[in-house]
């Protein structure tokens, strides 16, 4: 594959970040096993200066702490109001972001570390 291709698709802000946020895994799993995202993983441009991944990290860990803190003010008898059930969903909601937002950063680490200098090829 031409290099300069590989660059200008490296290059694209924030494409690493969007890929990541494909919230079907087994799509993920396919976007990430073609050759030409193994071959942007593999450049420098394609992580930048890494603020993208570091604020995915952030944004997880400030989630679940909200979380946690949300946890210790909901009582049990929160759930039988309009609001206490909107606060509910709102949890909900943000366990679910909390997560996927640490998965995409995981699965991303494990795919660079898989990678081998035959996928550079």
């Amino acid at each position: 594959m031409d290099t300069s291709i590989v660059e200008h698709v490296a290059s694209i802000p924030h494409l690493l970040e969007e890929l990541l946020l494909i919230e079907n895994p087994e799509t993920r799993q396919r976007v990430f096993g073609m050759s030409i995202v193994k071959k942007v993983l593999f450049s420098v441009d394609s992580i930048g200066n890494g603020d993208w991944l570091i604020n995915m990290l952030d944004k997880s860990i400030s989630v679940q702490q909200t979380q946690q803190f949300d946890d210790n003010y909901s009582g049990d008898d929160c759930g039988d109001t309009a609001e206490g059930r909107a606060f509910q969903l709102k949890l909900q909601m943000a366990k679910e972001e909390c997560r996927n937002l640490a998965d995409s950063a995981i699965f991303y680490l494990e795919r660079v570390s898989a990678l081998n200098i035959q996928d550079d090829l």
